[in-house]
């Protein structure tokens, strides 16, 4: 007779699959979570000349809140401005605290999108008192503005 061990496993059979490895302990006991564990939220931030949006959105993707210009009271141009900017990530950042304070542990991953002065005033405000309480939370930066490497030939120069 043939040992079990001699011959591969069969696609019924198979190997047993172990369960999930067992949470670390600490000195004193307590289980620890893993980082791997916490959900990683994502705070996207477009600027672009006329406008920006920051958008919160939980690790699926589902958005939970978003704030632009527009929405904090400014109107026509005011809307691209620093200032709006600063407001709207100074609102995302209060949401932030708020599901942090409901969900437990989070992440967050923050994105950059665009070259407008919205991005310079979230950078800022993400440093100062307003985003301390969020900056620890912060684990990934990333800048997703498209870049235009070759691309299409341009049209012609005109002259006059």
């Amino acid at each position: 007779m043939l040992n079990e061990l001699d011959t591969p496993p069969s696609a019924e059979g198979g190997y047993s699959r172990a369960g999930p490895p067992p949470l670390p302990t600490t000195a004193e006991g307590s289980t620890r979570v893993a980082p791997a564990r916490i959900p990683q939220y994502k705070l996207h931030c477009f600027s672009s000349r006329n406008n920006t949006i920051t958008t919160f959105t939980d690790p699926v993707g589902k958005p939970i809140a978003w704030y632009s210009g527009g929405s904090c009271g400014f109107k026509r141009g005011q809307r691209a401005s620093y200032e709006a900017g600063y407001q709207c990530a100074v609102r995302i950042f209060k949401r932030i605290e708020d599901t942090a304070q409901q969900k437990g542990m989070v992440r967050v991953a923050l994105f950059f999108n665009g070259f407008g002065q919205g991005r310079e005033a979230m950078q800022k405000a993400l440093m100062t008192s307003e985003g301390s309480n969020v900056k620890g939370l912060v684990e990934v930066v990333g800048d997703r503005t498209p870049i235009k490497i070759g691309g299409t030939r341009s049209k012609k120069m005109r002259r006059l």
